[in-house]
């Protein structure tokens, strides 16, 4: 990770402390900076703008409520067209293969690992004890729980969400915006928009889209 520019990390009050505490583990000085949001949904970056103005400082966007993953990618797309180099944290406690590709503004907890020629895409969370196994593909934005696990091959879609404990097999696709809170073995292709939690273990899917006045 570049150190030319100094680290501030905005967004959600305990995301951002989440993001600061791995930061600072890895011996990485940060400022924080929590956004306001009526709603939880919609963040407004001008306050990073004036305290932490694009071109003087690199930018770590902290949303990591698994609600808010649509919200996340978002708000990093809008700091990086206002300009801002946006970071990624690495735990010092994780172990990411030399070879994974990881994208921007992607946080990594400790006891993470991910194995070779994996792939985590800009704006995804990794939280503590998961395991991406080798050549792996997790989208855009997306976040996976303590001790989830994506297994060889397996991809995951733009916005998804495993639950703790939950894995994917080896090979397996996950269709995007899915969520898959319950801690077993998923073994067949998941498609788009799908929701399994303990109130509704045999799935469900979301076929409207949200809307906002």
């Amino acid at each position: 990770m570049s150190t030319a520019l100094p680290l501030a990390i905005v967004g959600e009050a305990r995301a951002v402390t989440t993001a600061a505490g791995i930061a600072r583990a890895g011996g990485i000085a940060c400022e924080t900076l929590v956004l306001e949001s009526r709603d939880a949904f919609r963040f407004a970056l001008g306050p990073a703008q004036i305290l932490h103005p694009s071109g003087a400082w690199r930018l770590f966007v902290a949303l990591d409520e698994r609600a808010v993953n649509q919200a996340r990618i978002e708000l990093v797309a809008q700091a990086a067209a206002a300009g801002w180099t946006l970071a990624t944290i690495v735990s010092p406690l994780a172990f990411v293969d030399p070879s994974t590709r990881l994208g921007a503004n992607v946080l990594i907890a400790p006891g993470v690992q991910v194995g070779a020629g994996a792939c985590i895409g800009e704006a995804s969370i990794l939280r503590a004890n998961a395991v991406v196994a080798a050549g792996a593909h997790i989208g855009t934005g997306c976040t996976l729980g303590e001790a989830a696990q994506l297994r060889a091959g397996a991809r995951l879609g733009r916005g998804c969400t495993l639950g703790p404990g939950c894995t994917v097999a080896e090979t397996i696709t996950i269709g995007e915006h899915s969520e898959l809170l319950l801690p077993v073995s998923f073994a067949e292709a998941v498609p788009a928009r799908s929701f399994f939690d303990p109130l509704l273990p045999h799935g469900a899917r979301i076929v409207g889209r949200r809307t906002t006045d």
